[in-house]
């Protein structure tokens, strides 16, 4: 799958998800979690190296952006939600947990913003 096409897949899951949070019952983020693991390994892959913390915060802030501009696009109420509940805070909680799923040592590696694992 290409990384275009498994960023949408995080952008549904997560909409998803953060509108669950917004509703009755309990949201869940694990296909948001899983989505963005399959995601980091695959832009990874591409990259050729771990992604240093300026890439992956970079990563975080287009797909969070993304997001945001779908969800205003879902009706007049969307703004109020989106200034009580931080997509980026909840993308990057998302996003951290897939890192660790997907590079268990990614401090040790990334340390200074190099990303080249050494």
């Amino acid at each position: 799958m290409s990384i275009a096409r498994l960023r949408l897949l995080i952008k549904r899951n997560f909409t998803s998800y953060y509108l669950q949070l917004h509703g009755y019952g309990v949201a869940d983020p694990t296909d948001t979690i899983l989505s963005c693991t399959v995601y980091l390994a695959a832009r990874t892959e591409a990259a050729g190296h771990l992604l240093s913390d300026v890439e992956f915060d970079a990563e975080i802030q287009h797909i969070a952006g993304e997001i945001e501009q779908d969800l205003l696009r879902k009706g007049p109420g969307m703004k109020q939600r989106l200034n009580e509940e931080s997509v980026p805070v909840r993308v990057r909680e998302c996003m951290l947990v897939a890192r660790g799923r997907t590079w268990p040592d990614a401090d040790e590696r990334t340390r200074g913003g190099r990303g080249t694992g050494e």
